[in-house]
């Protein structure tokens, strides 16, 4: 999930999680808080990666270190 520390990620996460999805949260912190993921860190299917999603090679190496997460874009 993209802005995945954003206000919208925030109210979206709990809810795929407890739908069973395993989640991977992607955000650079430009304007998403790193302390709504703090419910979810304990979450065995939970991932949080800060990442510029503009930068193609980051990206690429947040997804790929996450492998086997479902992803919400």
């Amino acid at each position: 999930m993209t802005g995945g520390a954003g206000f919208v990620a925030a109210n979206l996460i709990p809810r795929l999680l407890n739908g069973g999805a395993r989640v991977l949260a992607l955000d650079d912190f430009s304007r998403g808080l790193a302390e709504h993921w703090a419910p979810f860190r304990n979450e065995p299917r939970f991932a949080g990666a800060q990442v510029d999603c503009s930068d193609a090679d980051a990206l690429r190496g947040a997804i790929e270190r996450a492998r086997g997460e479902d992803r919400v874009a």
